[in-house]
């Protein structure tokens, strides 16, 4: 109730060391895995030398000396996974029992569905293309969606004792407060950002009322949730000892409210990822919310839908692993909206 409370009163909450060490070992040697087939593919380019197959390097080292020869080697990687579902991802994270029971409590349902956008974000330092600017999660999605109430889970697979890695900072608000603010398109901001994605609140209409808060002193495997309206950034990588930020961003809704990735009124047809219900299925023993514990179990996935799909990027590259890498520009719908609404 604690932290159902505190999550209604500042649109976030904190728990530390969430998830256990083994297995964020674990996901870190499945993005290892294809950090090193997308180098594989990047060498058979011509785009980078083949530096990265000296076996006394870590996999961190490897990414870094890919992206000193090849600045977009963090972006590719990054859109490997975004809306492309990793079953690491679905497993360890979507199914997590204990993750599930929080959610299902925030968002006080028993139908709890994955929303259709997770990020895999390797912050290299000094990569102003994953700095990201003040924001809220909605302004990516449909106008209207705001209503509905969807949480991220942002989960660190490194300790962040500091600001040296660039920490998470966001503007504690009330739950109920529904105010969706200006954004703009910050590519169209300054010709320095002509090939950012992101969007951006600017400065003049960041609320003051409110302190911002940088968290920190985060252990591998502690999860900060926050509501789709929260506002948020990240802050800048400075570490000088070449250490990368890794974080994983996903999200979760009620089933009966739609994504956000189409217009409301096209909604209707929306395939879900169901993880969580109360309706019993005596066909199917695993389609039930509780166990005899009262403890959630969770659906299962179905991977071959939301692992062969980008349900929100749109891009020139990587279709498959033979296209051409060389252009790692990304682009979404919310392109279209904040180009109306500037």
């Amino acid at each position: 109730m604690a932290t159902k409370n505190f999550f209604k009163e500042n649109s976030f909450v904190i728990l530390k060391d969430f998830i256990k060490e083994d297995v964020i070992k674990e996901i870190k040697n499945e993005i290892y895995i294809e950090i090193i087939k997308l180098l594989d593919i990047l060498y058979k380019q011509n785009l980078i030398s083949g530096q990265y197959k000296n076996d006394q390097l870590s996999a961190d080292e490897k990414l870094l000396l890919a992206e000193s020869e090849y600045i977009g080697t963090t972006i590719l990687l990054h859109t490997r996974f975004a809306s492309r579902l990793p079953k690491f991802i679905g497993e360890y994270l979507f199914r997590n029992t204990e993750l599930l029971q929080v959610i299902s409590e925030l968002l006080e349902s028993t139908e709890i569905s994955g929303h259709p956008e997770w990020n895999v974000r390797c912050k290299t330092p000094s990569n102003r293309y994953f700095e990201v600017p003040w924001h809220q999660d909605t302004a990516y999605l449909s106008k209207g969606s705001e209503i509905f109430n969807q949480i991220t889970c942002w989960l660190t697979l490194v300790d962040i004792n500091d600001t040296v890695l660039g920490p998470l900072e966001l503007i504690p608000k009330a739950l109920s407060d529904k105010t969706v603010y200006k954004h703009q398109l910050e590519k169209l901001k300054n010709s320095q950002y002509h090939d950012s994605w992101y969007l951006e609140v600017p400065v003049e209409e960041i609320p003051h009322t409110t302190p911002s808060q940088i968290i920190t002193g985060l252990g591998a495997g502690s999860i900060v949730l926050f509501s789709n309206l929260t506002l948020h950034k990240s802050l800048p990588n400075l570490s000088k000892q070449k250490e990368i930020r890794w974080t994983i961003d996903i999200r979760f809704q009620k089933t009966q409210d739609p994504s956000g990735f189409y217009p409301l009124d096209q909604s209707n047809n929306e395939t879900k990822m169901k993880l969580t219900t109360s309706q019993l299925n005596s066909n199917d023993n695993n389609n039930t919310n509780t166990n005899s514990n009262n403890s959630i179990v969770p659906l299962d996935i179905d991977y071959q839908k939301w692992s062969n799909e980008s349900n929100l990027m749109t891009k020139d590259n990587v279709e498959n692993n033979e296209e051409d890498l060389s252009n790692y520009s990304i682009e979404g719908p919310w392109f279209d909206r904040w180009l109306v609404d500037k």
